[in-house]
């Protein structure tokens, strides 16, 4: 992984997230020489589907009751 400042990434942020996407390599992000974020790859496993959103709401019956 390649580290980069955040006064780095602030001037050159399009060439950054080329790499990244080309490379498929994560990039941390430091500031004053710390890590504080890491900018990773797209990747469509990666991404919860919407599928089940409002899973969490239960199911509904025909009178409108919430079963869970």
């Amino acid at each position: 992984m390649r580290t980069v400042s955040t006064y780095s990434l602030r001037d050159n942020l399009a060439d950054y997230l080329g790499e990244v996407e080309k490379t498929e390599v994560p990039l941390v992000i430091s500031r004053f020489g710390r890590p504080i974020a890491i900018i990773s790859p797209y990747k469509k496993e990666a991404v919860p589907s919407n599928k089940n959103f409002f899973g969490f709401l239960g199911k509904r019956t025909k009178r409108g009751k919430i079963f869970g």
